[in-house]
């Protein structure tokens, strides 16, 4: 498999190129005829691209299938070399026009690019036929069926036909270099490839260089005459070119030059355009460099994924992708684990967004035992494997290395050190010297390190960065603090646990930014990979799950937040900060967590808004009594990767909420942060107390009585139920101890159907006793039993109408708990949720399930689902029977959370930002659940950030929930 060529196309508009996407006709079986005759009219028809197995047609992997399609050649391409560019293809393939063979590729993920030329017949029409068939070599070196859970069998990205001159630019690549003086150095290496008939003696090329704003630049080799050519020579030119001011490029200033090159021999003959970027990577002191400034990664795998089309994006899609990641501060991408569309890539030189473009090569030789050994392959296969490996390094970087968006080689993922990655990692530097290699897999880092200048690392745990500190290379933790996917039952529970990861996300951040020689990493993953596939029985998801921070449909989950918080350039170092009454000024601990951007460059205006941080507290402010809010920009010098303080002026100075806004020099917003400004004043405790409230007693319960409503206690059962000033029945049953156990049951990739199940709370209570407390007579202490634990509680009535109930139990048998609390049932009606909360960010959107204040419905209207149309709604409104996500998902840290009904009357927990509330439709009652403890869960590549609560019939615990019943006057 030789490297093969990708000259430059023409442009679109030149006339002298087509795309081939669309319906061809598609046939399995292949008949006898094929392909030296055409398949009938009639004949089934298949989408290029496209995966065969996601289009509901019969397709048996274990046999070919043929591709067919008819094209119109212009009579013009006459006498020019016509060839064929597929961007990408699965399988093995064999190629045909008009019935004559072209040759064969076997290469996934890769280009392919023929000559034509011989066969092609301008002026009328052709039949390009392709044969696709399942190889083993692609599933064994590249894993790409076995990663995607279906065979990946097709056409994957689009197909070109184009025509170039007889003598024509066959390659065109670009390097650049930088100097401290800010001049930069161009080096061109072009290629020709002389296909006539004739010798050419006049051909010349001439260079046109434009920079960012448009403007040529003066170049001192505007034109190179070329050597005579005689037919079938080749020729390269290797030229550089000295540019005084280059202007850099890098994630946060992407300024692209435009490189015009043409070919003439007495008339233009082909003109090349190339966007180009300069910047210069060095590696010392552990440490990457770019353009001499040290960079951090903050980076997101990313698959091809769509529910319907598989790895076969839609045009567009891939640049969405850019778009929304760089909306989430990212500045690095992995193209995990094969080269990605050549759209992306384009679009990351535009936006600025560094990449690290992976060979295809994953799980190989052996590893996990999805593939077979090297050890195990005959020597044929070895040579065959090895051959493959190298070839597809070779088409990656010829194909891609011109683009300054990339920043990394991989030589391939999570497979055994076998010799194919000595001859990947030579073949690697002997094709571009001014790029890093790496090699995705922390179990060979010794065996790779002689070829490979970065190391990297899976799944760091929690805590452990010193272990990293002492390594000899610059580190990268290329798949790091993996989202929430394999602990699904827990998700469709509990949809908060979106939520939660950010947590997670912002400790092991912080630790990679503060190791000396962590290069930085990518989380795992980008998108979701569910993928919608038709089958007898109905529609049937397949693949590793939703492991992403949007959707396969491109909607933005909770995590993505997250990231923009996490990976933002301006890191605020305060959420609340209390303030001196005589102070003129407050003080706001900021950092600089960009790489070349001074924060003199970027526009920082605040908003202070007094009295807004109580706004949401009851009865604090009333309608029409807001104080004007204060505006104001910061003018402050602050370098890369150091820190300082933003001086906001009081004037004069109160209590209220400042918002800081950090924007880019075109005015896009980067981040926005709120704190709550408090002022210092001088505590006096209260001597003053009401006496206790004692219950009512009756024959049967215990009454508690307050302006907010009723509560009565079984005295058998030792159940409450609650009724608000209406007289409307609020509470229906509770307290009911939850100890929801963790989900033992670790997934594999959607091979398991999801078993949604609503909480097992403790069953089989049995009340032992109800009665005051003998030395608390306002106090009911309750005591009693269930199969999995005892339990004892308390209740009173505190003075503000709020019913407390202090309960501790010990289980009856050990268990890993996930979330531990007491459940009440509520009326069906309370189906809206409100709450306040801490969250871990000042601000949130308004449609993310953990935004500190926010009201949810269970359920609103929305079209009836169809699992294949994209939902037109924000993910947070998805639906189950348990209610939206929104509605069902934990709240954490609340400070008050209510459950009201549409007449106002309700339930509210009140707490002090330690506990947690989560909601669930029940049909016949809604369930608050008031949470003392909850944790992530069962999935194994976040547990080293949990503390685990193993209990045991040992182990004593217990909690407080304070609740209040609402009326209808008191409704949020």
């Amino acid at each position: 498999m030789p490297t093969p060529i990708y000259p430059p196309l023409p442009n679109s508009a030149s006339g002298q190129s087509m795309r081939l996407d669309g319906a061809w006709r598609y046939a399995q079986p292949i008949p006898p005829t094929a392909p030296a005759m055409s398949l009938p009219l009639n004949s089934a028809h298949i989408q290029v691209p496209g995966e065969l197995i996601m289009q509901q047609l019969p397709f048996d992997p274990d046999q070919p299938a043929l591709l067919e399609c008819d094209l119109e050649i212009p009579a013009t391409w006459a006498g020019m070399c016509i060839r064929l560019r597929i961007d990408a293809l699965y399988g093995h393939c064999d190629l045909w026009l008009n019935g004559q063979a072209l040759g064969n590729w076997q290469l996934a993920f890769t280009p392919l690019d023929l000559d034509l030329s011989a066969v092609a017949q301008p002026g009328s029409t052709n039949r390009l036929s392709l044969r696709l068939q399942r190889d083993w070599l692609v599933d064994a070196v590249t894993f790409g069926s076995g990663y995607a859970d279906r065979d990946l069998t097709g056409v994957l990205r689009p197909l070109t036909l184009y025509a170039l001159p007889q003598l024509h630019i066959c390659r065109l690549h670009i390097d650049t270099k930088l100097h401290t003086d800010r001049s930069g150095v161009l080096e061109l290496i072009v290629e020709l490839a002389q296909h006539g008939d004739r010798s050419i003696t006049n051909a010349a090329l001439t260079l046109a260089l434009y920079d960012p704003t448009g403007q040529l630049v003066p170049v001192h080799l505007p034109s190179v005459a070329l050597p005579d050519l005689s037919p079938g020579a080749s020729y390269e030119q290797r030229l550089e070119l000295s540019i005084p001011e280059a202007l850099s490029w890098d994630p946060e200033h992407p300024r692209l030059y435009q490189l015009v090159v043409e070919l003439h021999a007495g008339t233009v003959l082909q003109s090349c355009q190339r966007q180009l970027g300069f910047r210069q990577i060095a590696i010392r002191d552990r440490r990457v460099y770019v353009n001499e400034h040290p960079v951090k990664l903050r980076g997101v795998n990313r698959h091809d994924a769509h529910p319907l089309y598989g790895r076969a994006l839609p045009g567009g899609m891939a640049r969405r992708d850019a778009e929304l990641f760089k909306q989430a501060n990212v500045n690095f991408i992995r193209t995990s684990h094969y080269p990605p569309p050549l759209e992306l890539v384009e679009a990351c030189d535009q936006l600025g967004i560094f990449l690290e473009i992976e060979a295809p090569v994953c799980f190989a030789f052996g590893m996990f035992g999805k593939t077979t050994a090297w050890e195990q392959l005959t020597p044929e296969q070895q040579a065959d494997a090895t051959e493959y490996v190298l070839a597809s390094v070779r088409c990656m970087i010829e194909y891609y290395r011109s683009h300054p968006a990339v920043l990394l080689w991989s030589i391939g993922n999570e497979s055994v050190w076998s010799p194919p990655f000595v001859a990947a990692a030579h073949a690697a530097k002997a094709a571009d010297q001014t790029r890093p290699i790496t090699f995705n897999w922390d179990h060979h880092r010794t065996d790779d390190q002689p070829f490979c200048e970065i190391g990297v690392d899976h799944y760091p745990a929690a805590g452990q960065m010193e272990a990293y500190a002492a390594l000899p290379r610059p580190i990268q933790f290329d798949e790091y603090c993996h989202l929430p996917v394999y602990n699904r039952d827990e998700l469709e529970t509990d949809p908060g646990l979106h939520e939660l990861w950010g947590e997670y996300l912002l400790r092991q951040w912080d630790e990679i930014y503060a190791l000396p020689n962590g290069l930085g990493g990518s989380i795992w993953a980008g998108t979701d990979e569910l993928f919608l596939m038709h089958s007898a029985h109905g529609v049937q998801t397949r693949g590793y799950g939703s492991w992403g921070p949007i959707d396969g449909w491109r909607r933005a989950k909770p995590e993505l937040w997250h990231i923009q918080q996490v990976y933002a350039p301006l890191r605020v170092g305060a959420q609340a900060i209390e303030c001196d009454p005589a102070a003129s000024v407050i003080r706001v601990p900021i950092e600089n967590r960009a790489d070349f951007t001074d924060l003199s460059e970027l526009q920082i205006t605040w908003a202070f808004t007094p009295g807004a941080h109580i706004q949401h507290q009851e009865s604090e402010q009333q309608p029409g009594n807001a104080l004007p809010e204060q505006l104001g920009r910061c003018e402050i010098s602050l370098p890369p990767h150091s820190t300082g303080e933003l001086l906001i002026p009081a004037r004069p100075l109160s209590a209220g909420m400042l918002r800081i806004m950090l924007a880019d020099q075109h005015g896009t917003l980067l981040i926005e942060h709120q704190i709550s400004i408090s002022i210092q004043q001088q505590r006096v405790e209260s001597l003053h107390s009401q006496p206790p409230i004692r219950p009512l007693s009756a024959d049967d319960a215990y009454w508690f009585e307050s302006g907010s409503g009723r509560w009565r206690l079984d005295a058998h059962t030792g159940r409450l139920n609650g009724w608000n000033a209406q007289g409307r029945l609020v509470l229906l049953n509770g307290p009911i101890l939850a100890l929801i156990p963790r989900d033992h049951s670790y997934l594999e990739p959607n091979r398991r159907p999801r078993r949604y199940q609503v909480d097992q709370l403790c069953s089989g209570w049995e009340c032992t006793s109800v009665a005051p407390d003998p030395t608390e007579p306002h106090v009911l202490a309750v005591a009693g039993h269930y199969r999995e634990a005892r339990m004892r509680y308390r209740l009173w009535l505190e003075e503000d109408g709020v019913l407390a109930i202090q309960y501790n139990f010990t289980p009856s048998s050990p268990l890993n708990a996930w979330q531990i609390g007491l459940a009440f049932a509520l009326d069906p009606a309370c189906s809206t949720l409100s709450w306040q909360r801490r969250g871990l960010w000042g601000n949130y959107p308004g449609d993310h399930i953990g935004r500190p204040v926010g009201q949810a419905l269970a359920f609103d209207q929305q079209p009836p689902y169809d699992p294949t149309r994209s939902p037109q709604w924000p993910w947070a409104r998805d639906q189950t029977a348990a209610g939206s996500n929104d509605f069902r998902s934990t709240k954490y840290h609340i400070t008050s959370a209510t459950l009201t009904a549409e007449h106002g009357g309700g339930l509210t927990c009140v707490s002090d930002g330690r506990q947690h509330v989560r909601a669930t439709a029940l049909g016949d009652s809604i369930r608050m659940l008031c949470l003392d403890y909850a944790d992530i869960g069962s999935e194994p590549f976040l547990q080293s950030f949990v503390a685990l609560r193993q209990l045991t019939p040992d182990t004593a615990l217990q909690g407080l929930v304070r609740l209040r019943l609402r009326g209808l006057v008191e409704a949020i």
